[in-house]
């Protein structure tokens, strides 16, 4: 098979002081075809999005936009794929206890609850990747 693709991502940082205001643009995309010339199957198709990120003190906030293209060089006997939109948004809080790190969540997954059929995926005609989620959570390292 031959594999060609790039990918690229590129920050801006909008206000560095106390608050701390980092925006953000990422892209990556790869082609591949087997020596016969047809595409090889369950290739993810091509991503791009946008977000930010809000740091003071010990708090943090992303937001994440991802678009991901529709797959339509699915490969033989493969059926492509529909393009689909995900936002992700995280709030996290590293409090400083005196044991060990610790780091407390909120995080929303796929909140546009979009459809998700990856490419990748072997089982994409039965069951669909996850929808909408809200994590609630605590991390700790001693």
């Amino acid at each position: 098979a031959q594999l060609f693709g790039g990918e690229g991502k590129a920050s801006l940082v909008l206000l560095d002081g106390v608050r701390r205001i980092t925006a953000f643009a990422f892209a990556d995309v790869v082609r591949a075809r087997l020596a016969d010339g047809t595409d090889v199957p369950r290739m993810p198709p091509l991503r791009a999005g946008s977000g930010f990120t809000v740091e003071q003190g010990s708090w943090l906030l992303e937001t994440v936009y991802t678009r991901f293209a529709r797959q339509s060089r699915s490969g033989v006997n493969e059926p492509p794929t529909a393009g689909y939109d995900v936002l992700d948004v995280s709030l996290s809080w590293r409090p400083g206890w005196a044991f060990g790190r610790s780091l407390l969540f909120l995080r929303g997954r796929n909140l546009t609850d979009a459809e998700i059929r990856s490419a990748t995926s072997f089982i994409r005609e039965y069951a669909p990747e996850p929808g909408r989620s809200i994590d609630v959570g605590m991390r700790w390292e001693l």
